[in-house]
């Protein structure tokens, strides 16, 4: 065994300690280079600017794709800004087994359930459903928008009417029992889902309020094991039985808008819709109602400045608290979208990276969106759209609505960049 003293071993380490960290620092680079291949005589400029002009302008929308939603709206509203908003719906209902009726079945009662999942409007407004048998045929498989035409596919007399208000947790409706007795009566058409579709294609339901007022929609969970049709009925045997028909994922269904603008109050109605002339404030609304579109005219300009790296480039939107009250709540969640050259909407690249950098949510009366990607694609020219649409999240389900401030407002909205450029 080889043995150092003690003595040679801390001089030693006395010598090769301060070598060691020499070597270390001198590898060392400058924060700044690390990563940037710049020519030795480079200079890292950072600026920003939240000046650049935006244009900003309010549309109304056709239509948005509305089968298969998470939930289904019901109702009519009289927004004093927005005007009447009114939703109905189409669903269909589907066995929970094979049914075997029996002999001589007689129906007692047929009852449809809805489970509400919340409310849009006046809590206490007077509603009145209707039900309506659908004489279309929808299918799982297939697209279908919030325009979807019924003017000839809905049974001209309603199979039940009930009256309701917004608030309540459980809807039921009394269907005529006459209407079960035919829903029973080819027994072949129970046995199987395909042929129960064939002989009933679904309902269409749809609502108005009882008063003048408000108004109100109803958020219903169609997928909810509280929503369903019950039916009881009696056979040769048997006087007191029930199947329960069930609504599942498996059921078609589909959200219907239409809109009045016109019905606003004067002095607060939208000022300037779809005639491309800027205001003060910008509007959005669910169910395919309005939507905004910004533009950077002049964002073009900065491709003369290439090569530039952008460092952040993002929207702030304001609310305009003027419009925002209790019944007519903002909507909280919002999308930034641009358009492919189809004209169907596209999501932006930056927000592949999540909500919590994308943004969108209302936070303090104001919305961000981190549009970083996005710029720095389109000054590289690997995108060609300068244009945004500001939407409601989630508007096939979403009722909600909200009044931003424009460019033009005092309080205004803002494209904040900051990019870096190097100079040689």
């Amino acid at each position: 065994m080889v043995r150092i003293n003690k003595p040679f071993l801390r001089l030693l380490l006395s010598i090769f300690f301060p070598l060691f960290f020499l070597f270390i620092v001198a590898c060392e680079k400058d924060p700044t280079d690390i990563d940037i291949n710049f020519k030795p005589d480079s200079k890292l400029n950072i600026y920003f600017s939240d000046t650049l002009q935006v244009k900003a302008f309010t549309y109304s929308q056709d239509s948005i794709r509305a089968d298969e939603t998470i939930y289904n709206l019901l109702g009519t509203v009289h927004d004093p800004v927005f005007g009447t908003a009114t939703s109905s719906f189409l669903t269909q209902i589907r066995l929970s087994d094979k049914f075997y009726p029996g002999d001589n079945a007689s129906v007692d009662s047929l009852i449809l359930f809805f489970e509400t999942n919340g409310l849009y409007g006046d809590s206490l407004a007077g509603m009145n459903m209707e039900v309506y048998q659908s004489l279309k045929t929808i299918y799982l498989d297939s697209m279908y928008y919030s325009n979807f035409n019924l003017s000839d596919s809905i049974g001209t007399v309603p199979l039940g009417v009930q009256n309701y208000t917004p608030v309540d947790s459980v809807i039921k409706v009394y269907l005529d029992p006459s209407f079960g007795d035919w829903l029973i009566s080819d027994t072949s058409a129970l046995v199987s889902q395909s042929a129960f579709q064939n002989h009933f294609k679904g309902f269409y339901v749809s609502s108005k309020e009882l008063f003048a007022g408000s108004g109100g929609i109803t958020i219903i969970n169609l997928l909810s094991l509280g929503s369903k049709l019950a039916l009881y009925y009696r056979n040769s045997e048997t006087d007191s039985l029930s199947y329960d028909f069930e609504i599942n994922t498996y059921a078609a269904r589909v959200n219907l808008f239409e809109h009045d603008f016109s019905t606003a109050d004067e002095a607060t109605k939208i000022q300037h819709l779809n005639d491309h002339v800027e205001d003060s404030v910008v509007y959005v609304q669910g169910m395919a109602g309005v939507y905004t579109k910004f533009a950077l005219p002049y964002l073009s300009v900065w491709k003369d400045s290439m090569p530039l790296a952008v460092n952040h480039a993002e929207f702030v939107i304001n609310i305009y608290d003027e419009f925002s009250n209790q019944v007519f709540p903002s909507a909280e969640g919002f999308d930034l979208v641009i358009k492919n050259q189809e004209g169907n909407y596209e999501r932006l690249i930056d927000s592949y990276f999540g909500d919590e950098y994308f943004g969108g949510q209302l936070n303090d009366s104001i919305v961000k969106f981190t549009v970083t990607t996005q710029i720095q694609d389109y000054l590289e020219d690997k995108k060609e759209q300068n244009e945004f649409y500001l939407l409601v999240k989630n508007q096939e389900y979403i009722p909600n609505r909200s009044v931003f401030t424009s460019p033009i407002n005092s309080n205004r909205l803002k494209f904040r960049f900051t990019y870096t450029r190097i100079k040689e």
